[in-house]
This record gives C-alpha cells, sequence and structure tokens, in this order.
C-alpha cells in the first residue's frame, strides 16, 4: 500500500466546510483508494491521510484530488502540501 499525508491552512474554514460532504462524496469515487481519514482545529489546520492500493493508484488519484481541492483553493491559505509515503499499512 502506498499513502499520502496532505495538510492546508483554510483562511474560512467555515466555507471549507460548506463543502465538506461534496468533496467526501467525490473522494470516495477515487478508484484504488483504501481509506482516507482527516481532522481539523479551529484555526483552519487540517489534514488528510490517504491509503491507496499502491502508488500507480495514488498517482492516479492526482487529477481526482485537484479537482476536488479546487472547489475550496478559495478558501485557503495555499495550496494544501502532500507528503508521499511509500510504505502504508491499514489497522482495522
Amino acid at each position: 500500500m502506498y499513502a499520502r499525508l496532505t495538510t492546508f491552512k483554510a483562511k474560512n474554514l467555515e466555507e471549507v466546510l460548506k463543502q465538506k460532504d461534496n468533496m467526501m462524496a467525490q473522494t470516495r469515487q477515487i478508484p484504488g483508494l483504501v481509506r482516507s481519514q482527516g481532522g481539523w482545529d479551529e484555526d483552519g489546520n487540517g489534514a488528510f491521510m490517504a491509503v491507496y492500493d499502491d502508488e500507480a493508484a495514488a498517482e492516479g488519484a492526482i487529477p481526482h484530488l485537484q479537482a476536488i481541492w479546487g472547489t475550496v483553493i478559495a478558501h485557503l491559505e495555499a495550496p494544501p502540501q502532500s507528503l508521499p509515503l511509500p510504505n502504508a499499512i491499514v489497522i482495522e
């Protein structure tokens, strides 16, 4: 499995959260995505961990993720930053 840790800083968290359900629905449709979880604080700092079947699935997800983040990019201080993690596990 392969993972990405993505961090973001919202300048308007309320507007980002208005898109949460739509973003989650789109994320569920990404081929090869095993699991995605995230969180944020009241200051707008947030992170998501996405685990994929393999690196190819993670790479294939990039256009989907760019479109998803594009729905809230105007409400972020900067584009989200991602850290690739080529060795991932999922603990159930």
